[in-house]
């Protein structure tokens, strides 16, 4: 939510979940961003890169 934004949660909830998966034996964990939303911003700062688009909906 904007008013949310720009205060760490966000990164602080993505660096929790891959430790936490890292440390439960995941190979991999999927995620599903707004192509140039927030969350897809924040994977893009955190090293990620996109594997494609699979679909994205007209607005």
């Amino acid at each position: 939510m904007p008013e949310h934004r720009g205060r760490g949660h966000g990164r602080t909830l993505w660096r929790a979940a891959m430790h936490w998966g890292g440390e439960h034996g995941a190979d991999y964990q999927l995620l599903q961003t707004e192509v140039g939303g927030a969350s897809d911003r924040l994977c893009t700062t955190e090293g990620l890169l996109s594997l494609r688009v699979v679909h994205q909906a007209e607005a």
